[in-house]
């Protein structure tokens, strides 16, 4: 997915930034992380909508339950936070 440039300083040198952490373990005692998203302006370091869900890790391909989700999803939601931003008109 392809980033918008900033909307306030028109920079295209942007970041997904990411924080995770244990927040307890599923029925098969796999580790459970609540993990946060956003895209990050690297000059004026404006950020965008933070985006977050719980996901497992070494899940092995197997479905996921209804309450989890995978990091690749959330952050896309954090780069489609960052590009609806309305742009500063001059």
């Amino acid at each position: 997915m392809n980033y918008e440039p900033c909307p306030f300083c028109g920079s295209d040198k942007l970041k997904l930034t990411s924080k995770h952490r244990l927040v307890g373990y599923n029925g098969m005692d796999m580790p459970v992380h609540a993990y946060t998203c956003s895209v990050r302006c690297n000059v004026c370091h404006a950020r965008g909508g933070t985006a977050g869900g719980k996901t497992l890790v070494r899940y092995g391909g197997l479905p996921l339950p209804e309450w989890a989700t995978t990091r690749e999803a959330i952050e896309a939601m954090a780069i489609e936070n960052w590009n609806r931003r309305v742009r500063r008109v001059c």
